[in-house]
């Protein structure tokens, strides 16, 4: 029996192998796939968020001071009047 003969590893243990391999490539490409679906998924959330923000903001620094409270504030922001 040569060298050659005695390395050459049957169907199974090249199933083996290659299986772990494999697998860590395909768990990394749908972890990735995630979490870019949920970057886009969330991003209209954060925009929404970001505007509610700047708007409260907006009515705390109202030179008038009759938007004292925050209550008040959100209700404006909201679309209350």
């Amino acid at each position: 029996m040569t060298d050659l003969e005695a390395k050459m590893l049957t169907t199974r243990e090249m199933f083996r192998a290659h299986l772990y391999p494999s697998l860590a490539i395909f768990a990394t490409g749908l972890a990735t796939f995630s979490t870019i679906y949920f970057a886009i998924q969330i991003e209209p959330i954060a925009q929404q968020s970001r505007f509610f923000h700047r708007c409260v903001q907006e009515l705390k620094a109202d030179p008038d001071g009759q938007l004292e409270s925050n209550w008040k504030q959100v209700q404006i922001c909201n679309g209350g009047k």
